[in-house]
């Protein structure tokens, strides 16, 4: 094809068409240029193409990821509600007087706080996003925006979860070690009735009551965040 448009240029010189020639070499050129064009806008098509079908891929991941969450959020607030019932049922127990207490029957009153259950979040998809610097490949700018906040909104949750944890685990159950025994038969004379005047104990109580109805609050908000965030990934996932 080269060969024959050097050949037109030549025999237009040849025969002195010099006009014409001027009009093809410009015309030729102009050829050239809508080639390029052309060449260029089919190959950023496809790379679009390729980008839109592994953005897809990575909403798809991500719609996984954050639905597991939801279900781990909603069994962390119905733990955590569980034990501010039971807490505020203890707390009933300090305001009562010796005599008052008498009445229950000691096997009766319940003073431990079952097993909490700590929130950790299934971030695979969006942690190797954020690291890799691919986040771009999200074209919704309020789920970009709302998917490199996230972290931060989870690490907030987590800071005052990890201080529940510890008034529970650790504050707790060693200021009830002096009103139970791990072994049969203990020499000493126990009377779990008496706990029930200890203020730091019950302060401790108050605190871990105030603590997880605060973690409550927390989660809900990461829940509702959680919610806008697959809506928006729903809105992007062509089926």
């Amino acid at each position: 094809m080269i060969k024959f448009f050097r050949k037109i240029r030549q025999n237009l010189l040849s025969e002195g068409k010099t006009g014409k020639y001027l009009k093809y070499a410009i015309g030729e050129i102009i050829l050239v240029v809508i080639g390029i064009l052309i060449a260029v806008s089919i190959n950023n098509w496809n790379e679009a193409r390729k980008d839109k079908i592994t953005e897809q891929k990575v909403l798809k991941t991500l719609k996984s990821d954050f639905k597991s969450n939801l279900t781990q959020l909603q069994d962390n607030i119905d733990e955590t509600e569980i034990m501010v019932s039971d807490i505020s049922q203890i707390l009933k127990l300090f305001r009562m007087t010796q005599s008052e207490l008498s009445l229950f029957p000691i096997d009766s009153i319940k003073t431990d706080i079952k097993g909490y259950s700590t929130f950790n979040p299934s971030d695979g998809a969006l942690t190797s996003l954020l690291l890799s610097g691919e986040l771009n490949i999200i074209t919704n700018d309020s789920l970009k925006n709302k998917l490199t906040n996230w972290p931060n909104l989870v690490n907030d949750a987590k800071e005052d979860e990890n201080i529940l944890v510890e008034n529970i685990t650790k504050d707790l159950w060693k200021q009830q070690l002096g009103y139970r025994s791990y072994i049969k038969n203990p020499k000493f004379k126990l009377n779990r009735l008496v706990m029930f005047d200890d203020l730091i104990l019950q302060n401790t109580f108050y605190d871990i009551f105030r603590g997880a109805d605060y973690q409550i609050y927390l989660y809900k908000e990461l829940q509702k965040e959680i919610e806008e965030i697959l809506n928006l990934i729903d809105e992007e996932i062509r089926l």
